[in-house]
């Protein structure tokens, strides 16, 4: 089975989006490293990372720090049932707040961190973690749900974790 870097590459994103290169597990943190992928929109869009970049990276980093979690058995799904949900579209970001204190360019490889805060098992697992993205220059935190089958999401399934 490919690493978690290799399947979204080929299977997830589309050639040029694949922006998280390095990944670094340390226990309920994952540090890796990106090169910003900007989708081009405006004619500065290259220069700076801007939300969307930072949604690509933080999207891609997840996925693989989630797959990290199921290998160690911690979702209740294994890896191939995690790459099915992933590929149906039910790994879903239901809440992401960030703080950008200054701005980073595109043009070289930045290092980035996830922190797992909080895990609530269940019919629908919510995960809960910080991110801090080049030292300190954008950070904030994001609640993502699992929906191991197609269900309905509301809410107050997400809110119960609060």
């Amino acid at each position: 089975m490919s690493n978690s870097l290799e399947f979204m590459k080929t299977r997830m994103y589309l050639p040029g989006y694949m922006s998280v290169k390095t990944l670094d597990y340390r226990g309920d943190h994952l540090d890796f490293s990106f090169v910003p992928v900007e989708p081009q929109v405006t004619i500065l869009s290259s220069q700076y990372l801007t939300p969307r970049g930072m949604h690509i990276c933080i999207s891609q980093a997840v996925y693989a720090f989630a797959e990290e979690l199921a290998e160690r058995g911690r979702l209740g799904l294994d890896v191939k049932e995690l790459r099915d949900v992933y590929l149906k579209g039910r790994l879903k970001l239901v809440e992401m707040l960030h703080r950008m204190r200054r701005e980073l360019e595109t043009t070289s490889t930045l290092p980035g961190r996830l922190n797992l805060t909080k895990f609530r098992q269940g019919s629908m697992p919510v995960i809960k973690m910080d991110f801090d993205i080049g030292d300190n220059a954008l950070c904030g935190y994001l609640v993502g749900v699992i929906a191991p089958r197609k269900v309905s999401q509301t809410n107050k399934d997400i809110l119960r974790m609060n």
